[in-house]
């Protein structure tokens, strides 16, 4: 009997060791999950300069491209063909006369923005302060102009021109057709207004003397490509819409990031993002450690470690529970005497299983599984582990919990067990 009560002894304290483990456990796991500090604010902050950094913004240039080569089909060609039926009808014997024609259908745009000649090129050298002040040094409200010409008075000076001072096989050459005033951006012509352009080139003759230059001006119409403004274009991006607000105010970059300190302004975006960083990770899972069941345990390894051992330790505690309900009729004196709360006479016995056994492991579960997915470290893989691990020991603990009711029973004491399953058995 020695024997018997000495294996007794021993299943009892391993088994009552495992549900202190399962208690320590969850408790440890929760208070390293509240640990985390995440201040949403900043990460607010640091994900809107980070969707800053790396927003396409130079898809603009792109777009513009793609409406001047539409405008040149739906203006320029025709203008371009004319030219070049007014040339080739005469049967000058030179060469390269058609690229005169060709000027013409390449688009000349006036009040054009173009990112790519700005810092949003490279946002990282941005500061609030000079995206405060962003929309007073450019126009970027206005559609984008495209000057169309009058072939009338052009297609007769070149004409004359190459009438007098055609010789055979000569060559055209250094075309260049532009605006015969510099305007800038911020002050280019309204569309329907009439300027003047500028049309030259070089005849180059097959020997003989020096080539002669052609240089002409004539009439052309400034012509709007309507829902081209960079305005227009920014508020039809919904992938904008964090990092650049467009109302009938103007535009507004970076609206969420208003409350940062005057002196924060003044610094590089980049520079913002790096300190907005650091101080996320100061109360980031990465740097922080959890002591384990004498183990140190990184807090990036802890999403691992806590459903694990958790499950692990659940299961032991089952399979103890199962072979204590194999002798314990036959040392109902022992059972008595052991100093653990769900063989005790408590009544209450049922809650205190029910929370340290129940609710206490699932809660740490849920609550590092919450936590680590607002610090976005945790990942499917992990997410699926904590979850998978959280069922488990939910069904693993819930069978503990009755059995503790059936070895109750077997030691004579009441098993205040109906509470749920009873009603269905």
């Amino acid at each position: 009997m020695a024997d018997g009560d000495g294996m007794l002894k021993d299943a009892l304290d391993v088994t009552r060791n495992l549900h202190r483990l399962i208690i320590a456990t969850s408790l440890v796991t929760v208070v390293f999950s509240l640990s985390l500090r995440f201040p949403d604010k900043t990460r607010v902050q640091r994900e809107t300069i980070n969707e800053f950094l790396h927003a396409n913004i130079g898809q603009y240039d792109r777009f513009i491209t793609a409406q001047a080569a539409d405008a040149s089909n739906r203006w320029l060609k025709t203008v371009a063909e004319e030219i070049r039926r007014g040339l080739e009808a005469t049967n000058y014997l030179v060469y390269g006369v058609g690229d005169i024609a060709d000027a013409f259908e390449k688009p000349i745009l006036l009040g054009q923005f173009k990112v790519s000649e700005t810092r949003l090129d490279t946002p990282g050298d941005l500061t609030l302060k000079q995206l405060d002040v962003f929309s007073d040094n450019y126009q970027l409200a206005d559609d984008v102009r495209v000057v169309v010409p009058e072939t009338t008075n052009v297609l007769a000076q070149i004409h004359e021109f190459l009438a007098t001072r055609a010789k055979t096989r000569a060559r055209v050459q250094t075309v260049n057709l532009q605006t015969s005033d510099t305007y800038l951006a911020t002050e280019a012509p309204v569309g329907g207004e009439r300027i003047k352009m500028r049309l030259s080139f070089e005849l180059m003759p097959n020997g003989g003397p020096p080539s002669p230059w052609f240089q002409e001006v004539f009439d052309a119409t400034v012509k709007r490509i309507p829902d081209t403004s960079f305005r227009h274009w920014l508020r039809q991006r919904p992938e904008f819409a964090g990092i650049a607000v467009v109302d009938t105010n103007g535009l507004k970059w970076l609206p969420k990031l208003e409350e940062l300190p005057n002196e924060i302004r003044d610094r590089r975006l980049g520079d913002v993002f790096g300190s907005l960083n650091d101080e996320l990770k100061k109360g980031s899972p990465e740097n922080k450690s959890v002591s384990l069941l004498g183990t140190e345990i990184p807090g990036l390894l802890q999403e691992y470690a806590a459903p694990l051992i958790l499950l692990s330790l659940s299961y032991y505690f089952l399979f103890h529970l199962t072979h204590l309900c194999r002798f314990a009729s036959r040392h109902k004196s022992d059972c008595e005497q052991f100093a653990w709360l769900p063989l005790s006479l408590e009544m209450g016995w049922v809650w205190e299983a029910l929370f340290s056994l129940g609710v206490l492991p699932l809660l740490s579960l849920i609550v590092l599984n919450a936590q680590l997915w607002r610090f976005h470290f945790l990942e499917w893989g992990p997410g699926v582990l904590t979850l998978g691990a959280a069922l488990c020991v939910g069904g693993l603990n819930w069978r503990s919990i009755r059995l503790i009711g059936k070895l109750r029973g077997q030691i004579g004491k009441p098993a205040q067990i109906r509470l749920w399953w009873k009603s269905r058995d």
